[in-house]
């Protein structure tokens, strides 16, 4: 893709970002490396959704290794999170949103530039093809820098279930 899917997605924002942010979300391939805590829901269900998905376990502080493969069609993104799945998703752009396939699940994000990170607002969630009212989740994605290093926190609910998994960490770009 080019100029990179974010650069696309944000337009003149992007160069807003914070440099960390800019750096992961510039369009090149790059393999980075950080710490992250995951809290992954307890009912059954959120369990289910969880291993169909390929998320990963509850853990503190747990090394995370990402691997960002870019092309024509968008990015790749694998997380091997210590010794669990790779998480894998697939992302591209449809006119100004984000779209990411996870496992059987694809969300579409609104992606805007807040403090010199990116808020992601869920607009629109399907799982198997099949269109879910947006009203049975709450998540909250943000990407962002604090010391020189990228940060994200991700937090996804469903109504009636409660939490299906949190994760936050921070990865070095330096290298």
């Amino acid at each position: 893709m080019e100029g990179g899917l974010f650069p696309s997605l944000l337009g003149e924002t992007f160069q807003r970002l914070d440099a960390p942010v800019r750096a992961v979300h510039g369009g090149s391939s790059r393999r980075l490396r950080g710490t992250a805590t995951v809290e992954r829901g307890h009912s059954l269900f959120a369990r289910i959704l969880c291993a169909m998905a390929s998320l990963p376990r509850s853990a503190d502080r747990v090394p995370i290794e990402v691997q960002i493969n870019t092309d024509s069609q968008g990015e790749r993104w694998t997380r091997y999170f210590g010794d669990c799945r790779p998480m894998q998703s697939r992302l591209h752009g449809n006119r100004d949103l984000l779209v990411e396939r996870l496992g059987p699940a694809v969300f579409v994000f609104r992606l805007r530039e807040h403090g010199g990170g990116i808020a992601w607002s869920l607009i629109q969630i399907s799982a198997l093809s099949i269109q879910l009212p947006i009203r049975w989740f709450t998540v909250s994605a943000f990407s962002g820098a604090h010391a020189g290093r990228y940060t994200f926190t991700v937090d996804a609910a469903l109504r009636g279930v409660g939490r299906i998994i949190r994760y936050d960490g921070e990865l070095d770009v330096s290298g």
